[in-house]
C-alpha cells in the first residue's frame, strides 16, 4: 500500500478532516492513482462507511463526516422524540442516512430500498463494518414505484452512483433489469409482517413522484413524516414537477417545510432550486 494511502487511512480512522485542503488532497489522490480505491471512515459517532473519494457522496462523508447534514441533524431529533421509529431509507444508496441515524439511535429500525447491484454490495459490506446493524437494518433490494414490474435502471458513473435512475437521460447508461413494486404490494407480499414506518427517507432522481402513487394505502393509515428530494429536472423526466407533488401531499393533508442552517424547520420556498430533503409533517 502507497505511504500516501497508509497516512490517509490511519488519519481517517482517528481524526476530523479540517474544512480546506480537499481540493488538495484529491489532487494527490489522483496523482497517485487512488481515486477508485477503498477508505475506511469512522464518523464521529463510531459509523464506519467504506468510502471512494472519486464518488461525490462518498467523498463528502469521508471529508466532512456526512452528507445533507442538516436534514441529518432534523431527521435524528424528529426520529428520537418517537417510542419505536422505523425509517423506511428509498435510495439507500450506500446505506449512509440508516447507519448514521441507527449509531445515533438504539431504538431505530430501518429498511433499506437500493436496487442498483453495484451500491447493495457497499450497502452490505457496510453493515457487516458496523457491529449488530444487519439485524436493525434490513435491505430491500428492489426499486419503488406505482407499480409492480421490471425495469432497465439507467446508471451514471462511478463519479456519482446516487444519480441511477429508473428514467433514461443522456448523461445515463442502461443497466441491468431491477425489480419495482408498489410500496403497498411489497409490504403485503413479505413473508413475516414488516413495521410500517413512522418516517419515509424518498431519493430516487425524479421517481419520487411514482413512488407516491405505489404507497397511497401506507400514507392514508400510517401516516408516516416523508423527507423527499425536490429537483424538477429529474422530476420532469416522469411527468411531475416540485410543485405538483407538494399540492399532492397538501390534498392529503400534508405540510411541507425546508430545513435550515440551524436545523430548524421554515417553511418550504420553491424557487427552481433542488431541495435536497423537504419535509412533510402530517397535520
Amino acid at each position: 500500500m502507497p505511504m500516501l494511502r497508509r497516512f490517509i487511512q490511519w488519519y481517517a480512522l482517528r481524526f476530523r478532516f479540517p474544512h480546506r485542503g480537499l481540493k488538495y488532497l484529491l489532487a494527490a489522490l489522483k496523482w497517485q492513482g487512488l481515486l477508485g480505491h477503498d477508505f475506511l471512515k469512522r464518523l464521529p459517532n463510531g459509523c464506519l462507511i467504506r468510502c471512494q473519494l472519486g464518488e461525490h457522496i462518498e467523498r463528502q462523508i469521508f471529508w466532512y463526516d456526512g452528507y445533507e447534514l442538516p436534514e441529518l441533524q432534523w431527521l435524528k431529533a424528529h426520529l428520537a422524540g418517537q417510542k419505536q421509529p422505523v425509517l423506511y431509507d428509498v435510495g439507500a444508496n450506500i446505506g449512509f442516512h440508516s447507519l448514521y441515524l441507527a449509531h445515533e439511535l438504539p431504538q431505530l429500525q430501518s429498511c433499506c430500498f437500493e436496487p442498483a447491484p453495484g451500491n447493495l454490495e457497499r450497502l452490505r459490506h457496510n453493515l457487516q463494518l458496523n457491529a449488530g446493524m444487519e439485524a436493525r437494518l434490513h435491505m430491500a433490494p428492489v426499486a419503488l414505484g406505482a407499480s409492480r414490474s421490471q425495469l432497465p435502471l439507467y446508471e451514471a458513473g462511478a463519479e456519482n452512483r446516487g444519480m441511477h435512475s429508473l428514467a433514461a437521460s443522456d448523461s445515463l447508461t442502461p443497466g441491468t433489469l431491477v425489480e419495482v413494486w408498489a410500496l403497498d404490494e411489497w409490504l403485503q407480499a413479505q413473508p413475516l409482517p414488516i413495521s410500517p414506518p413512522t418516517c419515509i427517507k424518498l431519493d430516487i432522481e425524479g421517481g419520487e413522484w411514482l413512488a407516491l402513487q405505489g404507497m397511497q394505502q401506507l400514507l392514508a393509515q400510517y401516516r408516516p413524516t416523508l423527507c423527499i428530494e425536490l429537483d424538477d429536472r429529474h422530476l420532469q423526466r416522469f411527468g411531475s414537477s416540485a410543485q405538483g407533488i407538494v399540492a399532492w401531499m397538501a390534498q392529503r393533508d400534508y405540510d411541507a417545510f425546508q430545513v435550515a442552517a440551524d436545523y430548524q424547520l421554515g417553511p418550504l420556498r420553491l424557487a427552481g432550486t433542488p431541495i435536497s430533503l423537504a419535509i412533510f409533517l402530517p397535520r
